[in-house]
């Protein structure tokens, strides 16, 4: 989707538990800026409805924007720091998959 007044998102993933309506699901932030962010692993949620999202820190209040297969936009109740912000983008990092080691041993078999 593209949105041309909307600040960039970075890309991250960092695991978060959303609760609606008393149900809590896993997913995970797959891209995110100060104002909202693009949700994976989401299912059963509308536009317009409320969710509470729960990381490791804090916790916030978002309301879907949009909703496509197992992804949804969020707008935050409450916008993040800039600082925090940058937080979150630099230990997003740390959750990225590498790609597989190969066992040095075995390839000079």
């Amino acid at each position: 989707m593209n949105y041309p007044n909307r600040p960039p998102r970075y890309p991250t993933h960092i695991p978060v538990i959303v609760t609606q309506a008393g149900s809590p699901q896993t997913g995970y932030i797959v891209d995110i800026n100060t104002h909202g962010a693009c949700l994976s692993g989401i299912a059963k949620v509308a536009p317009d409805e409320v969710l509470h999202l729960r990381g490791a820190i804090e916790t916030n209040v978002a309301s879907i924007r949009w909703q496509d297969n197992n992804r949804v936009g969020v707008y935050f109740e409450r916008p993040i720091p800039p600082q925090y912000l940058a937080m979150l983008r630099l230990r997003g990092t740390a959750y990225q998959v590498s790609p597989p080691m190969t066992d040095i041993r075995a390839a000079s078999l």
